[in-house]
């Protein structure tokens, strides 16, 4: 299996939020050349992520993030597009976010931004604004995070 990496032609470079603002909305999509081994660099970049801002003890040793932590999500394009289609809404901010009541849980957050990377509801505080936090949470039959880390030792 391909996968195939597409971005706006200037992401990535070193310009000021004012440069960026700019040019965000005339972009065109660049693509990278279809690649096979994307899903283990992907993998490896996850266990960086993991290792460098999540606790010791929700990562294996081999360094991959215990399937429980729940990062991954999946959004409907039904939800996709009701947040797109909103007046004025040029692209997605994504959060991730975290819940710790009894529990920790990963949670992502979606909501819309205007042309010059302003969000939504901050530009328009008069209207409601619609963005999305509960996207499905991957793989759904165990609903992520699992009970597994109920029991973890604090520290």
């Amino acid at each position: 299996m391909a996968l195939q990496n597409i971005y706006l032609e200037n992401e990535g470079k070193n310009f000021s939020a004012d440069q960026r603002r700019a040019s965000w909305n005339s972009e065109k999509i660049i693509s990278d050349s279809p690649v096979t081994d994307h899903p283990q660099t992907l993998a490896q970049q996850l266990s960086e992520l993991m290792t460098t801002f999540i606790r010791e003890d929700w990562v294996e040793s081999s360094g991959e993030p215990k399937k429980e932590l729940g990062l991954m999500f999946t959004v409907h394009k039904t939800v996709l597009q009701e947040l797109l289609d909103q007046q004025d809404c040029e692209g997605l901010r994504i959060y991730f976010s975290s819940k710790s009541t009894d529990r920790v849980r990963t949670n992502l957050v979606l909501k819309p931004v205007d042309k010059n990377l302003e969000e939504l509801d901050a530009v328009k505080a008069d209207e409601t604004i619609k963005f999305c936090e509960a996207p499905t949470e991957c793989p759904p039959e165990t609903r992520c995070p699992s009970e597994s880390f109920d029991n973890l030792p604090t520290t």
